[in-house]
């Protein structure tokens, strides 16, 4: 809902700053948890924590644009897939 939601500032005025609010707590939580696998090393030290998090947060909302438009689970398992190529060894 917060990646279909609003993307600017058209709409109900004070949506889109909450969707906004609402997409960087994601981020934040997924940073928090890469900096976890690091600290547990499941993750190597060198991982680019912010990059990675946007990366993968730019991922899955993409994701759930091509699933709201038709993307069938297949096309999605496949970019899934390629994705997790980017993931860093450990």
């Amino acid at each position: 809902m917060v990646v279909l939601s609003s993307v600017a500032s058209e709409g109900i005025t004070g949506l889109a700053d909450i969707v906004v609010e609402g997409r960087k707590k994601s981020l934040k939580l997924l940073e928090a948890r890469l900096q976890r696998g690091i600290s547990e090393g499941d993750l190597s030290p060198q991982t680019d924590v912010k990059t990675l998090a946007r990366f993968f947060l730019t991922l899955q909302q993409g994701m759930s644009i091509q699933a709201r438009d038709g993307a069938t689970s297949k096309d999605l398992d496949i970019v899934a897939t390629t994705a997790m190529h980017a993931w860093p060894a450990s």
